[in-house]
C-alpha cells in the first residue's frame, strides 16, 4: 500500500508539472510541440475546444487501442496517466506567466521533459502519442523512437497552418529542448568521475594515498602495454565530481608523470554511493 501511494503521488506531481508546462508556458504563447496536448492546443484554436477536453477524449482513445492492441499491462500503466493529465489542464488555468516567447519556451520544456522523466522513471505513462508507436513496433516492427519522432513531426507541422511559421520553429525547438533534457535526466542525475592511474614507480604509493586522502576504493588491475608488452599495474576509483582535483593533487604530490584517463560515467551503483554503511 505504502509503494501504491508513492506511485499515485510521483504521477501526480508529474502530471501537475506537465499541466503547468502547457498551460503557463507553451499554450498561451501558441507552441503545439507534439503530443495529445499539442493537438489540443491546435483544437482549441482552431475549433475553440478546450485543450482538456481534446486530450479526454483522445487519451481514452488511446486507452481503448491500448488495451486491445497491447495488452492490459501496457493499459494498467497508462491508465492513471491518461486520465489525470487532461485533469490537469482543467484545473490548471490559462495563463501567460512570461509575456517573452523564448523564455516560455525554455522554461515550458524544461517542466515538461521533468514531468515525462518522472513517468519514465516509475515505468508509467501519460498516454496520448506514447501508444501509437508501441503499436507500431509490436506489429511492425518500427523504432518507438522513430514512431513517436513521425507522430510529432505531423502535429508540429501544423503549427505552420494553424499559427504560423514562427510557432512552427519555436515547437521545433521545444522539441529539441525536451528531447536533451530528458536525456540528461535519465543518464545525468547520478554521473561521477572514474579515474584510471598507472604509474612507473610510485603505484603502491599512489594507492595507499588514495585510501588515506579520498577514502574510496580503489580497484587494481594488470595491464601489459600493446607495443612494449611490460606488465603494469593500473588502479581505478570512482568517486564526485567536486573530488576530482583532490585527487589530482594527491596524484602530482606522489609522481608528476603518472598516467591519468578521467572519464564521466553516467549513474554508479553500490558502497558509498547509492547507499551508505552504517558507522
Amino acid at each position: 500500500m505504502k509503494h501504491l501511494v508513492k506511485q499515485f503521488l510521483l504521477v501526480a506531481v508529474s502530471i501537475a508539472l506537465i499541466g503547468a508546462s502547457i498551460n503557463l508556458f507553451l499554450a498561451p504563447h501558441h507552441i503545439a510541440a507534439g503530443g495529445v496536448t499539442g493537438i489540443g492546443i491546435l483544437a482549441e484554436q482552431a475549433l475553440g475546444i478546450p485543450i482538456a477536453m481534446t486530450v479526454l477524449v483522445l487519451n481514452v482513445i488511446m486507452l481503448i487501442l491500448a488495451f486491445i492492441f497491447l495488452g492490459r499491462a501496457v493499459f494498467v500503466r497508462s491508465f492513471l496517466g491518461s486520465l489525470l493529465l487532461p485533469l490537469s489542464l482543467a484545473v490548471i488555468p490559462e495563463v501567460m506567466l512570461a509575456q517573452d516567447r523564448l523564455l516560455s519556451v525554455i522554461f515550458g520544456s524544461m517542466i515538461f521533459a521533468i514531468g515525462v522523466a518522472i513517468l519514465y522513471r516509475i515505468e508509467a505513462s501519460s498516454g496520448g502519442t506514447t501508444i501509437p508507436p508501441l503499436i507500431l513496433k509490436k506489429y511492425f516492427n518500427l523504432n518507438t523512437s522513430l514512431g513517436l519522432f513521425l507522430v510529432d513531426t505531423i502535429i508540429v507541422i501544423f503549427n505552420i497552418f494553424i499559427f504560423g511559421v514562427e510557432e512552427f520553429l519555436f515547437a521545433i525547438l521545444s522539441l529539441i529542448l525536451v528531447a536533451i533534457i530528458m536525456n540528461y535526466l535519465e543518464t545525468g542525475l547520478k554521473k561521477r568521475k572514474a579515474v584510471m592511474i598507472m604509474s612507473d614507480h610510485k603505484i603502491e604509493e599512489i594507492k595507499e594515498g588514495l585510501l588515506k586522502e579520498m577514502g574510496r576504493g580503489v580497484t587494481v588491475f594488470n595491464v601489459s602495454g600493446g607495443y612494449s608488452g611490460s606488465e603494469k599495474t593500473m588502479l581505478m576509483v570512482v568517486l564526485e565530481t567536486r573530488e576530482y582535483q583532490t585527487i589530482l593533487k594527491v596524484i602530482n604530490s606522489l609522481d608528476k608523470k603518472a598516467f591519468v584517463i578521467a572519464y564521466t560515467v553516467s549513474e554508479v551503483h553500490g558502497l558509498g554511493f547509492s547507499y551508505h554503511t552504517i558507522e
